[in-house]
């Protein structure tokens, strides 16, 4: 479970909300949610600068997204051309255990198993889990993500570690620069090719097959609105949850299958 950084929900859900996900160009009439089969499919929204400084980063189950045996992977597509470039970019991810325990009431991560106990062996049935999340919460903005590996075992662990990782690096990479995302267009933008991140990293790894969900929290030009950006593969959905309006999902296009 995830959840959008307070400083973020106690605005977003007190005024008009607009959340934008990469579906089927579509508006459903009774929430404020564009999807469509490519960014094309939603308004261009402009979005006012970002706050690059981080105050949560939290990963899990266990070591997660801190499993200093991903770094090897931690090598993406190059958008100008067909090699290979290192992601040694402002604000990238680190593999460091202490990044990812940078706690906060106002955003957080938790994982837990809901398999049974082997009344013979007394451990958890298919273990090691096989699911895996991120998030990055900064001052006025998030990029989250989670991973459901398909199955359970080793090769579906690490590539939903390889996908969530590689996806949060790329996505990271631009909400660490102020003028990076300058409107939600751009910004489903960058999910998709986080996307693609995520996907050379699982072929690198030589991991399994997984879900993803990557859901950026991002402050709209005309504050205090915020748009929640979406993009997911899989079954793996994102909701909104607030006081006032309950729980909504931002991934209702992705259903019809």
């Amino acid at each position: 479970m995830c959840s959008i950084p307070q400083s973020v929900s106690e605005q977003i859900f007190d005024h008009p909300v607009v959340i934008c996900g990469s579906y089927r160009g579509q508006e459903r009439a009774a929430e404020t949610v564009w999807f469509g089969s490519s960014p094309e499919y939603v308004p261009a929204l402009p979005l006012a600068a970002l706050d690059s400084s981080v105050f949560a980063a939290c990963t899990g189950p266990d070591d997660g997204l801190a499993d200093a045996s991903l770094a090897v992977y931690d090598r993406k597509p190059s958008l100008a051309g067909n090699g290979l470039q290192s992601t040694k970019v402002p604000g990238s991810i680190a593999t460091d255990a202490e990044f990812w325990r940078q706690t906060s009431r106002k955003a957080f991560g938790s994982a837990i198993s809901l398999y049974d106990t082997s009344p013979v062996t007394k451990r958890v049935s298919g273990d090691p889990i096989a699911d895996c999340f991120g998030l990055v919460a900064r001052g006025n903005s998030a990029v989250l993500a989670v991973a459901d590996g398909v199955n359970w075992g080793e090769k579906s662990r690490l590539a939903a570690r390889a996908a969530v990782r590689a996806g949060l690096m790329h996505a990271n990479s631009y909400a660490a620069l102020p003028d990076a995302l300058p409107d939600t267009r751009k910004s489903l933008s960058v999910l998709l090719e986080s996307f693609t991140a995520a996907h050379s990293a699982i072929l690198r790894a030589q991991g399994g097959l997984t879900t993803l969900c990557i859901a950026a929290a991002l402050p709209l030009a005309r504050p205090p609105q915020f748009a929640v950006c979406c993009v997911n593969l899989g079954d793996t959905f994102a909701y909104v949850w607030s006081k006032s309006r309950g729980l909504r999902e931002l991934t209702v296009g992705s259903h019809d299958v």
